[in-house]
Formats: C-alpha cells, structure tokens, sequence
C-alpha cells in the first residue's frame, strides 16, 4: 500500500504533463491548420461549411 500511494501522485503528475504536451505539440497545431476549411458534402451535394467556434454554422454568421 506504501508503494501504491508514493506511485498515485508521480503516475497522475506524468499523466497530466504527457496531456498538456500532447494538447500543445499536436492538437493545437492540427486544429489551427484545419480551421475553417470546407468539410464532406452535404447529402444534397453542396459543401458544408466549417462551424465558427460559437456554434452557429459559417454562412449563418452574418444573420
């Protein structure tokens, strides 16, 4: 049980820093070069645009 509670903190300490590193060197730089580009077709066959980060879809933004 001793070892148990010395390994918790080091094991979620890790966990956590492997996170943020993950979030900053692949996440975010994917998500900042795929923003706003033009997803699949609609079944109607017209593009669908990206979402704005307020939830309303591109060509609505105006209104």
């Amino acid at each position: 049980m001793k070892g148990f509670l010395l390994l918790l903190p080091v094991t979620v300490a890790g966990t956590l820093l492997l996170g943020s590193l993950s979030y900053v060197l692949v996440e975010r730089p994917l998500r900042r070069r795929f923003h706003g580009r033009v997803r699949s077709p609609d079944p109607a066959g017209q593009a669908t645009p990206a979402r704005t980060g307020d939830g309303r879809d591109a060509r609505k933004a105006g209104t």
